[in-house]
């Protein structure tokens, strides 16, 4: 059980008729679950992940949920926050020793609510204050699209240190689902669809009667894929660059999470009985998100991470389901060749009034700067993306002379 944690006030103004909560244990997040799970926009934003997730993470204090609720219970807005010790400057690409703070988290998708826009400074601005009693240090909020209109509302809010705030932009990319396949294809353009379509009749042509795509859906298979794409992982560039996908207690927690909602889907692509590449994603309220890749690039010399992708969304066109799919926030190669829009996004980290005090103030700031200022130029000198083709490089010739 976590500790108890509770705020409860009546709202006026503009607000008459709404009460202010922190839902932070058991007894009072059970009491509006049904109604959270009813809100909810986002999968990762879901009580089935944000509670697993709180449960399998020691840096994480405890769920830190503040809403704004009517008098039958309706959820007008609500942050599916957490608490947590987390380092800063993790991003930066400078060899600076990291600052260690004590965080609120609101993940992406994680602001929503029946009446969000409206309410969302509101609900901000009674935040902020009862933080205060959290021995709190930042603020972190979810990206938000440019004409996103929670944005637009939490422009509004009187926080000084939210004005204040530096403001990171990055690129959020979705992918459309057509009708047909054919129409899938004239979304992307010339030079790609052609080396698409090559990639993809060469391989069905080569492997064919050799490879299967199996789908896990459900809890008791997550445990056996994420083995399969741990393993996969391992040998894709991924693993060079320190983010291949592990099969631990956290990540555990996110995708039975979300086998719990019953939107998962892990692929995972077979040649010969041996799994090659995986793609992960999740379905809510008709939106797709996440799109958790990797293949081994030693078996073959065909990109099976966009063969698998390309499988599964003709399987999707096949069946009726044409969901938006959202890639998620962040610059790509890949995002911008497949993916049929693109819009900018926003995002604060706020300082609170025990962080300004704090000695260690000033350079847990300059950390975090330096961290969004490095990240930022290399994005802007394609780095990153040079970076990842050099490491896939090297990945190969290492594997060729072993």
């Amino acid at each position: 059980m976590w500790m108890r944690t509770e705020a409860q006030l009546r709202v006026h103004g503009d607000m008459t008729g709404l009460h202010f909560k922190i839902l932070s244990t058991n007894d009072e997040i059970k009491t509006h679950l049904e109604e959270w799970k009813a809100v909810a926009t986002d999968s990762m934003a879901h009580p089935d992940v944000v509670l697993r997730l709180c449960e399998s993470d020691p840096n994480i204090m405890k769920p830190y949920v503040p809403i704004l609720i009517d008098d039958e219970g309706r959820i007008a807005c609500m942050f599916s926050s957490r608490l947590e010790r987390e380092y800063i400057g993790r991003d930066c690409y400078l060899p600076l020793p990291k600052a260690k703070v004590r965080k609120l988290t609101i993940p992406p998708g994680g602001i929503f609510g029946r009446s969000a826009p409206e309410n969302v400074a509101q609900l901000f601005e009674l935040t902020v204050k009862a933080i205060e009693n959290e021995k709190v240090d930042m603020i972190e909020l979810p990206p938000l699209d440019k004409d996103d209109p929670l944005l637009e509302g939490l422009n509004t809010c009187s926080v000084k240190a939210y004005q204040k705030a530096h403001a990171s932009h990055d690129e959020h990319w979705r992918m459309e689902i057509a009708e047909d396949f054919d129409k899938q294809m004239l979304l992307l353009g010339r030079s790609t669809r052609s080396t698409l379509r090559h990639n993809l009749n060469r391989f069905n042509r080569i492997y064919e009667g050799r490879f299967e795509i199996k789908v896990f859906t459900k809890m008791e298979e997550v445990e056996d894929a994420l083995n399969m794409c741990e393993k996969i992982d391992l040998n894709s560039y991924h693993n060079g660059l320190g983010v291949n996908i592990q099969n631990d207690p956290r990540t555990n927690a996110v995708y039975k999470g979300l086998a719990a909602q019953g939107g998962l889907e892990i692929s995972i692509l077979f040649i010969d009985g041996q799994p090659l590449a995986f793609l992960g994603s999740a379905v809510i309220n008709e939106q797709r998100f996440g799109t958790q890749m990797g293949f081994d690039p030693t078996f073959c010399k065909y990109p099976l991470g966009t063969i698998l992708l390309y499988e599964t969304i003709k399987r999707y066109i096949e069946t009726g389901r044409r969901e938006i799919w959202d890639f998620g926030i962040g610059k790509a190669d890949y995002k911008s060749r497949l993916c049929s829009s693109m819009v900018m996004s926003e995002q604060r980290q706020i300082a609170t009034r025990r962080a300004i005090r704090n000695p260690f103030y000033l350079y847990m700031m300059i950390v975090h700067r330096l961290g969004i200022a490095s990240k930022s130029l290399m994005t802007k000198l394609n780095l990153e993306e040079f970076a990842r083709k050099k490491i896939r490089s090297l990945h190969k010739q290492t594997k060729r002379s072993a």
